[in-house]
């Protein structure tokens, strides 16, 4: 961005007048694991096969383990899909209850898999970082 072209607001609407223009390209952001001194903010499925000195992976301590479904319907590749069950009254059976058995087997594979993705998603995140991982 050129010097006239500065984050003011009037240097904001210069900017934008010249994109529409066409006089300003947005560049494309430095690539990935170059040399620059700049943080570089990106998913984890953005930072796959790259390296960095130092990575941060923030949040950690809110990420909870997959719970059962409160969904009516559930599914997976695997097992198909499987619909909640109610009594005559509309409610809900258990969870545990006989008649939910099939609805169960699917939300518990379901939930294995969302913990095996979560696991591999942070490997990936874990690998990125060459020096210090915060």
């Amino acid at each position: 961005m050129s010097d006239e072209l500065k984050l003011t607001v009037r240097g904001l609407v210069r900017y934008a007048t010249a994109l529409m223009e066409g006089a300003e390209r947005i560049g494309e952001p430095p690539l990935a694991g170059a040399t620059t001194d700049a943080v570089q903010v990106m998913t984890i499925h953005a930072a796959k096969g790259l390296e960095f000195p130092v990575v941060i992976v923030p949040m950690l301590g809110e990420v909870s383990a997959p719970r059962g479904s409160g969904e009516v319907l559930v599914a997976t590749p695997e097992c198909g899909i499987a619909v909640r069950r109610y009594n005559e009254v509309g409610e809900s059976f258990n969870r545990n209850a006989p008649e939910m058995a099939i609805f169960r087997k699917v939300d518990n594979f379901r939930q294995i898999r969302e913990r095996a993705e979560s696991k591999r998603l942070l490997f990936v995140a874990w690998r990125r970082a060459k020096d210090r991982l915060i």
